[in-house]
């Protein structure tokens, strides 16, 4: 049966990935109401699958008999999520910015922002006479990882 179905059906042009192997077909489901580590552990279990890669937005799943699994955030809910919590960072961060205690100033700016690629951003407008640099044009993005920190964006 499997056979006659095949036949039926026009194949793809390429019909194996870079490995060699089969190419496999994916599907989306989308819904709402819950987070993404309560998603994971839902497919976990309903799927008896373990969890081979995970960041911030997603977590890809294994299971032995149907493959890999990718659960994610929706990029609209992440970008909206991401503003909220840009937005409270910038409110808490500012605070400790203009704290009256110097040390406490200093460690805002050390645990927050990505001191290096301020630096070299600074470097390479000086070298390069840049008069329109950070004084004027400044963006941040805030990384997603855990211990993300926010970076200028050149």
């Amino acid at each position: 049966m499997a056979n006659e179905n095949r036949s039926r059906y026009r194949l793809p042009p390429v019909t194996e990935n870079e490995n060699g192997e089969i190419r496999r077909v994916g599907f989306e489901l989308e819904f709402s109401g819950i987070t993404l580590p309560e998603a994971v552990a839902a497919v976990k279990q309903a799927l008896d699958a373990e969890t081979s890669a995970e960041t911030a937005a997603d977590t890809s799943l294994q299971v032995e008999s149907l493959g890999e699994f990718k659960v994610e955030l929706d990029w609209a809910f992440l970008k909206r999520n991401n503003a909220e919590s840009g937005r409270r960072f910038l409110e808490d961060t500012l605070a400790e910015l203009t704290a009256d205690d110097p040390a406490r100033r200093r460690a805002a700016v050390l645990r927050h922002l990505d001191q290096e690629s301020f630096e070299l951003y600074s470097v390479v407008c000086m070298l390069s006479g840049n008069w329109d640099s950070y004084f004027n044009n400044t963006f941040f993005y805030h990384d997603l990882t855990p211990t993300g920190r926010w970076k200028l964006v050149p």
